[in-house]
C-alpha cells in the first residue's frame, strides 16, 4: 500500500520504507516520449496469403499459397563426446564387416524421431490416465515403495 508522506502518521502499525528513486523523480519529473507513435513504421506486415506446404483438404486458393521450398527440419539432438566415441566404435565394427558407416546426422535424426515418439506416447498416456481414477486403477504402483500390490485398510 502506497501512502503519501503526510498521511503516514495516521497508520501506526505501518513501517516506513523509503524509495531511493522518489527524490530524483520529484526533482526531475517523469520522462515522456517525444516521438509521435503515428510516424513509426510497423516492423511486421501481415502477408496477403498464408503459406501451406501441401494442398490438402484445408487448402483454399483464396487464402493460401503453396510453398515451393522443401521443409527441412533441423535435428535438435546434438551428439556429445560419448555419442561420438560410441559412433566411432560402431563404425569401426561396421567397417570390419564391410558395411556402410553411420553418419552423425543419421543418429541425430533417429534420436529426434525417437524423442518425438516418446513425447507423443507419454502425452497419450497422460491423457488416458487423467480419464481414469487412481482408486480404481489396478495397475497403479506406489510412488514410495514402487510396488504394484498394495493393501487397502
Amino acid at each position: 500500500m502506497l501512502v503519501a508522506d503526510n498521511d503516514f502518521g495516521s497508520f501506526p502499525n505501518l513501517i516506513k520504507i523509503t524509495n531511493a528513486w522518489k527524490p530524483d523523480w520529484l526533482k526531475d519529473g517523469v520522462q515522456v516520449p517525444t516521438r509521435d507513435p503515428s510516424t513509426l513504421h510497423p516492423v511486421f506486415v501481415t502477408p496477403n496469403k498464408l503459406i501451406r506446404c501441401t494442398r490438402d483438404e484445408f487448402y483454399d486458393a483464396n487464402i493460401h499459397h503453396v510453398s515451393k521450398k522443401a521443409v527441412i527440419s533441423s535435428a535438435f539432438y546434438q551428439l556429445d563426446e560419448l555419442d561420438h566415441a560410441w559412433l566411432q566404435t560402431v563404425n569401426e565394427e561396421r567397417e570390419c564387416l564391410g558395411e556402410e558407416k553411420i553418419q552423425d546426422w543419421m543418429i541425430e535424426n533417429i534420436f529426434e524421431i525417437a524423442e518425438e515418439i516418446a513425447y507423443i506416447k507419454s502425452k497419450d498416456e497422460t491423457l488416458s490416465n487423467e480419464k481414469k481414477s487412481i482408486e480404481f486403477d489396478e495397475n497403479t504402483r506406489c510412488d514410495v515403495c514402487l510396488s504394484v500390490s498394495f493393501v487397502t485398510f
